[in-house]
């Protein structure tokens, strides 16, 4: 059995990807439930995603 444990920090929730050698924008997630979790990802339409502005 494998266990994670993580520590609680409280601030704005981003996801980033890099595919290859392109570096994706930044992505802000808002959602109005406690935690962003598979419910907010899925199943809220109350969830926003925000991409962040990029300079090149």
């Amino acid at each position: 059995m494998t266990l994670l444990i993580e520590g609680f920090l409280s601030s704005t929730e981003y996801t980033s990807a890099i595919i290859s050698d392109k570096i994706l924008p930044s992505i802000q997630i808002r959602t109005i439930n406690e935690f962003y979790d598979y419910n907010a990802n899925y199943h809220f339409d109350e969830t926003r995603y925000f991409v962040l502005r990029c300079r090149q």
